[in-house]
């Protein structure tokens, strides 16, 4: 009940922020990708992403609006994390460790967003307790359930279960039912993703994310003309649009990125690694820092901060691997290895917030002042580090999006579903004025102002856009289209033409 009641006070309090500055019918790519449903996950028979969050979202339509329904469920969604950590163990320790959960700044960001990071930790936590509480009989086999269905809304848990292997408590006979459990769920995507000529994962953009982590480019590049520029395939086999045959492609770049210079990827991974565990965490589709600050949440910051510190810090006694929280150990593992693997990402860190907190519910010391001091010293340092990490990790490590992208994104909302395209220019001005400079900038000026009926002005910006971009289709389809609206017809011809040739863009980028 005070986890409830914590947990709801802070939403009650945040979430009208966010909404203020997070639109409610959606506001960036990811979010516009799951908000249509089934029907908008492109190129089947493969799932581009995890599927989950896809079904979700049709619910979420027939029983109280896909938007607004989505938002309050994910909400409610990331509570169940703080209800379920106090069974784990009695005494006062677990109850103030589910306080705290349920006040924890990325639960609540998480939850109010269009995806399925909320999800996710709800069926994690709920794998963890199951697990560690649940009858013997047949317990993996529903926790390595649980942990499957986790996997179909991010598909980065699928790592976790072959790491569970490593772990004391999961070792042989356990594990396997854990696998048998997870195969339950992931079996069946596997083949129909399989059908589609991609790999046996639950979701198909998994070479995308893979290349990405290859080059700080184009890790930090946020989606818009810039990061299209990069992206766009070329490749014969793309033409169909199969997210099969698109993953391939990006499955090849990244192989060949890592085999060109090997020495300068390797180089790169202690950055990855930096940035990883960096609070608040970059962000690629979300200028993460930006939104703690604009929000209100970074207040409540220090509070995964100080669990993560205690987590590891426990994890440093064996006398708690022995207590269980080895195999707990694997999350924190998974959330290093998705960082070298693919990009770091704060979202990568949501699915595994419940373990951090099972672990602080379960190993700190109760009762005896002289076991907390000993444990108390060693998560300060931890702590310490951590916030040294945080403060390098933005000039040593993975760059981030760019200040003010949150104002774009914003313009975009305006431009695609507000069409208010004065309120679009000022958000683009605020963009400017934090500090965004780029193809994006000038793209969506030159946007709001054919919109606002001067095309001259239009051509004008997305001239400079193709400056920054030349090879971004959809700038030189903007300018093709302001061509034709100014009377110049053989110059849009020759925009458009220009356009196609430089190959289709994946859709669900």
């Amino acid at each position: 009940m005070p986890a409830l009641c914590a947990g709801l006070a802070a939403r009650l309090v945040f979430l009208p922020v966010i909404a203020s500055m997070l639109p409610a019918d959606g506001l960036y790519v990811d979010e516009c990708a799951y908000a249509g449903g089934v029907q908008a996950a492109a190129a089947p028979p493969c799932f581009p992403r995890p599927p989950a969050m896809y079904l979700l979202m049709d619910c979420f339509e027939a029983v109280a609006g896909r938007h607004d329904g989505g938002r309050i469920a994910g909400s409610l969604a990331s509570l169940v994390p703080a209800l379920l950590v106090p069974l784990c163990a009695p005494g006062a320790v677990p109850v103030i460790a589910s306080v705290m959960c349920a006040l924890d700044p990325y639960l609540v960001l998480a939850g109010y967003q269009l995806l399925p990071g909320a999800w996710a930790a709800a069926l994690v936590a709920a794998a963890i307790l199951l697990s560690m509480r649940g009858p013997r009989r047949g317990r993996d086999l529903l926790s390595g359930l649980l942990l499957g269905l986790a996997t179909l809304f991010r598909g980065e848990l699928v790592l976790l279960l072959p790491l569970l292997g490593l772990s004391v408590e999961w070792r042989w006979r356990r594990w396997l039912g854990g696998m048998a459990g997870a195969a339950l769920v992931l079996v069946p995507v596997a083949v129909w993703n399989l059908s589609g000529g991609t790999l046996a994962t639950p979701a198909a953009n998994g070479g995308l994310n893979a290349w990405l982590g290859t080059d700080e480019e184009l890790g930090s590049v946020p989606p818009g003309l810039e990061f299209e520029e990069l992206v766009v395939v070329t490749d014969p086999r793309a033409a169909s649009g199969n997210a099969g045959d698109i993953d391939a492609v990006f499955w090849e770049r990244a192989v060949r990125a890592a085999g060109s210079q090997p020495l300068r990827l390797l180089g790169l991974l202690p950055r990855k690694l930096l940035s990883g565990f960096a609070f608040p965490g970059p962000g690629r589709n979300l200028d993460v820092p930006s939104a703690f600050r604009s929000s209100g949440l970074l207040v409540l910051l220090p509070l995964p901060l100080a669990a993560l510190s205690l987590a590891l810090a426990a994890l440093l006694r064996s006398s708690s691997l022995r207590r269980g929280a080895s195999w707990l150990f694997c999350f924190l593992l998974l959330q290093a290895v998705v960082a070298l693997v693919f990009f770091p990402a704060a979202r990568y860190r949501v699915a595994v917030v419940p373990a951090v907190w099972f672990l602080v519910a379960m190993t700190c010391p109760r009762g005896d002042p002289r076991e907390l001091r000993q444990i108390l010293r060693p998560a300060a340092a931890i702590a310490g580090i951590l916030v040294l990490a945080s403060i390098a990790a933005p000039r040593l490590g993975w760059p981030g999006t760019r200040p003010g992208f949150n104002h774009i994104l914003r313009a975009e909302y305006e431009i695609n579903y507000g069409s208010d395209p004065a309120e679009a220019m000022r958000q683009l001005d605020m963009a400017g004025s934090s500090g965004f400079a780029g193809a994006d900038l000038h793209n969506l000026r030159g946007i709001a102002l054919a919109i606002g009926g001067r095309p001259e002005e239009a051509v004008c910006q997305f001239r400079m856009a193709l400056a920054i971009a030349p090879g971004s289709p959809t700038a030189w389809s903007n300018l093709a289209s302001a061509l034709f609206e100014v009377g110049d017809s053989v110059a849009g011809e020759g925009a458009l033409a220009r356009s196609r040739s430089l190959g289709p863009v994946p859709s669900d980028l």
